[in-house]
C-alpha cells in the first residue's frame, strides 16, 4: 500500500486500490537489482533496500519503490528509510503514466535524492535522472539495450544492463 493525500494507493478515480503481485519480468529485474547491488554495496555505508522500506515524500506522502538505495543510518525497528539516495521504479502497465508524471516529480522532491530510474519490463531500457551540482534534475539520459550500463557516480555504482535483464524474456 502507498499512502497519498491520506488515501492508500490513490487512483485518478479516487478509489482506493490494493498493489499486489508483479510480472515475472517485472519481479526478475527487482530480484537482479537487489543481488546486484548488496554485492556493489557490501562494506560501505548505503544498502539496498526492497519495496518493504517506505520513504517518505512531500505534504507527508508515503512510497514503496521498487528498489531504494539508503544512504542514512541504519535504524533498527523503523520502517522508513532514513536517507534515500536512488530509487528504482520498473514500470506497469497499470501505473506507468502515474509513475513517469506524478510519481516521478514527487521522488526527485526528496532532497537527498541523487538518481532515479525507471526501468521497462519487457525491454532493455532505462531512464536515468541524475539531479546536477546546482540541485537541478536535468532530462533523464536513456540507456536502451543489453550493452549498456546504468550508472549511478552518487554512490560509485555502474549497474550492466544485460545483468539488470538476465534471466528476463525480452519483447521486441
Amino acid at each position: 500500500w502507498e499512502l497519498v493525500d491520506g488515501w492508500p494507493v490513490l487512483k485518478f478515480d479516487r478509489r482506493p486500490e490494493g498493489m499486489a503481485g508483479a510480472s515475472n519480468s517485472h519481479d526478475q529485474i527487482v530480484v537482479n537489482l537487489i543481488a546486484l547491488l548488496r554485492a556493489h554495496l557490501r562494506g560501505g555505508p548505503c544498502r539496498a533496500k526492497t519495496a518493504d522500506q517506505a520513504s517518505r515524500m512531500a505534504r507527508g506522502n508515503i512510497r514503496y519503490p521498487d528498489v531504494t538505495i539508503d544512504c542514512g543510518r541504519q535504524r533498527p525497528g523503523e520502517y522508513e528509510t532514513s536517507e534515500p539516495t536512488v530509487f528504482f521504479e520498473v514500470l506497469s502497465p497499470s501505473t506507468r503514466g502515474f509513475d513517469l508524471l506524478r510519481k516521478a516529480d514527487e521522488y526527485r522532491a526528496v532532497p537527498t535524492l541523487r538518481h532515479l530510474v525507471m526501468l521497462e519490463p519487457d525491454r532493455a531500457e532505462a531512464m536515468i535522472w541524475t539531479r546536477d551540482a546546482e540541485g537541478r534534475w536535468p532530462q533523464p539520459l536513456e540507456v536502451k539495450g543489453l550493452d549498456g550500463a546504468v550508472a549511478l557516480p552518487a554512490v560509485g555504482v555502474t549497474l550492466p544492463m544485460a545483468e539488470v535483464y538476465e534471466d528476463v524474456t525480452l519483447g521486441e
